[in-house]
């Protein structure tokens, strides 16, 4: 549904955190740069991943 939602301009919802189903659409739907870049600020503020653990693609 996700690979179909974004062939039609759609996005990823991530509303409550990108879990397990939609990080195969987030990487789908966003540059590698973009992405990196959300991990890299995600470790900065939060390098013992204690804030909503294993919500960010890494």
């Amino acid at each position: 549904m996700l690979t179909a939602a974004i062939g039609m301009g759609g996005t990823v919802p991530g509303e409550h955190g990108v879990g397990l189903l939609e990080r195969g659409g987030m990487r789908q739907e966003l540059d590698a740069g973009v992405l990196a870049m959300q991990v890299a600020i995600k470790q900065t503020l939060d390098p013992l991943d204690l804030f909503r653990p294993g919500k960010v693609i890494g």
